[in-house]
Parts: structure tokens; sequence; C-alpha cells
């Protein structure tokens, strides 16, 4: 017997190790509870030991190695003839009818809130089933998340993402991440992208909290303006302005003299009436208005830019996109004076495609939805990276 090695095992007191056996698959942990004087829960009269039960569940795995845990459970009994408890078993690193200890429920909820594993897969590592470790996961994680994990937020952003794509008698399914700005944490996940979505997702949150938020940053997406306030691929280009597609998407500050002249040569042999080169003007021009801090010649140059685009020579795409700047203009300016941006949500938002593609998808919207808070609660819990020992060149090396 391993005396008083349980705190050190499990993190806890009141178990001795047995023994530890390694049988070239596995490591299997012989344990059971140090001795006590224990009472019957009912009436308190000092019980007596039944018998002894040995009980096989998994614990976390420790170097790599699976772990089997085999428990030697204590049986009590209550010597009272007038109580009505008889039996009971003691309590210990597992819950009653359960495979998984409470330690590897907590090990596979942080796997997956890390993103580092899927059930399946540690579903496999336990030699279990997925059902088993998504019951566990669900259990710890709802308690991690809370029924209610919306606090208040000063600046709200909100971005969609496919949940499920479309089949033949199937609609794309969206989801819609509600992000805080400033930290960039995921306030809560709902189903849809439509105003009506938002709406409800609204008004199931406190009363209060609308009135916490002065600014909300989203993608031009109507749905969502319409429910907070009340372009095409470039397919077919000629080989020269393909070769070209990386330096056309460069700021005009970062292009260096030979990328101009790859740009220039492009243009000439594959833009004959300055399609491109209009569509690049007008890029260009959107792009002076962040590149500003004066609210006053951002709108300035807003209004040039959808003059540009508005122009008789301009083409169909240009028009559209003048179109969408000036019923946009009132949000576009609002970034100026309200510093927010939609970074933050989208940062978001790649990681709730990180966890779709860790899943290879979900059909169950509750699972996505935990799945997604869990990871987002585990990379604003994770720590900094360690400092480096060696903080100088050894002065010998081998």
């Amino acid at each position: 017997m391993v005396e008083g090695s349980g705190a050190i095992w499990f993190g806890a007191c009141g178990f001795d190790v047995l023994s530890v056996v390694d049988d070239g698959v596995e490591l299997v942990v012989e344990i059971e509870s140090t001795p006590v004087t224990v009472g019957c829960p009912s009436c308190g009269t000092r019980a007596r030991p039944k018998d002894r039960r040995w009980v096989t569940v998994r614990d976390a795995p420790t170097a790599d190695r699976a772990v089997r845990l085999r428990w030697r459970k204590r049986v009590w009994c209550c010597p009272e003839p007038d109580c009505g408890t008889r039996t009971w078993t003691e309590r210990g690193p597992a819950e009653p009818r359960r495979v998984l200890t409470t330690r590897a429920e907590e090990w596979a909820t942080d796997r997956v809130a890390a993103v580092e594993g899927t059930p399946a897969s540690i579903a496999r590592t336990f030699g279990v089933s997925w059902s088993t470790v998504w019951s566990a996961v669900g259990r710890v994680g709802r308690t991690r998340v809370g029924d209610a994990p919306v606090g208040p937020s000063e600046k709200v952003g909100f971005d969609e993402t496919v949940m499920q794509p479309a089949r033949r008698r199937r609609r794309r399914r969206f989801v819609t991440a509600a992000v805080d700005v400033d930290s960039g944490g995921i306030l809560d996940v709902f189903e849809g992208r439509d105003a009506g979505d938002l709406r409800a997702w609204t008004a199931r949150m406190p009363p209060a909290w609308p009135s916490t938020v002065e600014v909300v940053s989203l993608d031009p997406h109507e749905g969502y303006r319409s429910a907070v306030v009340n372009p095409d691929p470039l397919t077919g280009l000629p080989s020269p302005l393909y070769g070209v597609r990386r330096l056309l998407l460069l700021g005009a500050e970062r292009v260096d003299e030979r990328g101009w002249a790859r740009i220039h040569a492009a243009l000439d042999a594959g833009d004959p009436h300055d399609e491109v080169r209009d569509c690049w003007v007008a890029k260009e021009k959107v792009r002076d208005v962040y590149l500003t801090d004066d609210p006053n010649l951002a709108a300035e140059l807003l209004d040039d830019a959808i003059a540009w685009c508005t122009a008789a020579e301009s083409g169909p795409e240009l028009r559209r996109l003048a179109k969408t700047l000036r019923r946009w203009r009132a949000e576009i300016l609002a970034h100026h004076t309200t510093g927010a941006s939609n970074g933050p949500v989208e940062a978001a938002n790649l990681l709730i495609k990180q966890v779709k593609r860790s899943g290879r998808g979900f059909r169950n919207f509750g699972n996505y939805r935990l799945r997604i808070l869990l990871a987002d609660g585990m990379r604003r819990c994770q720590t900094s990276s360690v400092t480096s020992i060696r903080t100088r060149r050894p002065r010998f090396v081998a």
C-alpha cells in the first residue's frame, strides 16, 4: 500500500493507493478510502461496514498513458432498526453509475474547450462511447458557462457563420455570435441571422441589458441593421491580371517599384477598358477613409469615394458599391467617433469555425453553442507563454 498517496494522485485527501500496475497498454491503479468513522445520513447513528465492492472507472490520463481506476468501494449499513436507511455506498472519485471520474470529466471538458480534442477522440482514449463523454462535457460545461453568460457591454458586435451547409432537402443553417467588442469575448450564440432572430435574442436578454449598449459593430448586413436600427467574386480574369491579384489587394503605400511595374504591365495587357483600374482606385479611396482619425476628413474622403463610384463612366460594380456606401454612410463614419470596429467580432468568428472543424460539423445547436462558449472561456483563461529560463548564451557549448 502506498500510504497517503491518494492526495497526490487525485488532488484530494481521503484515499490510499493500493497498487499501480503497468500492463503494457494502460496504468491500472487500485485505491480505497482511508478508514474513518461514518454516520448514517438519516439518523446519524454510527454506521457499520457491511461489504466491499470493486468499481472500475476511467481516470484522466497521466503522462499520455490511459488510466483505469479500480476503486474498492465501501458499503455501509445502519444498525438502528427504526431507521429507514438500511445500506449505502461511499462517495468517491466518481459519481454513482458513472464510468468517468470527476477529474476525467474535468479533463475532457478542458480538452474540448481548448479545441485540442473532440468528444469522439476523447471517447477513444477512454475506451467509452461518444455519448458518455459528451454527457460529462455537457454537465461540466453547463456549470462553467452558466444559464445567463451575457453581461453589460457598451460595444457589441454581431456576425454570422454557417453551421450546416445546404443539402437537397435542407437549407443552410446559420448561427450568429454576439461579441463584446472591447474584450473580444463571445457573449452568446443564437441560431439564425435575420432581423427577427436578432430581435428574438434581444428579447431574451435582461430588460436593462439593451440600455447598456452604446455601439453596435457589424458587417453591412441589412438583416442585422434593420434589427438594431428598425460584392460578387471576380472570376474569369485574364492571366495577366490573375498574376497580380495579390498585389492589387495590397495598400498602395506597401507596393514597391517592382510591384508597380508588374501592376501597370498587367493592367495594360488585361484591362483595356480600365474596369479593374477603376475598382482598384475605389478600393484605395475607401481605405483612405479608415486611415485617418479626423471625423471631418473621413466624411470628406467617404463622399469623394462615393462620387468616384457614381461617375458616368463607372461600371455596375462601382455603382453598387456607391449605393452600399451611401446607405451605410452614418455607420461607417461612426468608427471615427466610437473607435469600435468589427475586428474582435471576426476573431470570435474564427474561433467558432475552429470549433466547427474540430467536431467535423454539428447537427445539434445546443451542443454547438456549448462548445463555442466553452472554447471562448478557455481562450480568455489561458495564461501567457512562460519566459525562457536561459536568458543568455551559455558560456560553454559541448
